[in-house]
């Protein structure tokens, strides 16, 4: 199995030469609407890669994206 570095550097969309773009994107549940936010994490922008120790970005939109 490759590394998850190396997953994120091929199909992570904030993986730009090591590091973290730091875009997240957020689900809101309000009544009978769904809705999608795009939040900019300043703990994670412009920051080394933090895959090998847990991303919310990564588990989230990442993985279910991968078929093996």
């Amino acid at each position: 199995m490759k590394s998850l570095e190396h997953q994120a550097r091929t199909h992570c969309a904030n993986y730009d030469v090591g590091k973290c773009s730091g875009v997240m994107i957020q689900v809101k549940r309000e009544k009978d609407r769904v809705g999608l936010r795009q939040i900019l994490d300043l703990n994670k922008a412009y920051k080394k890669c933090t895959v090998n120790s847990g991303c919310q970005y990564y588990e989230n939109c990442v993985i279910p994206g991968l078929v093996e």
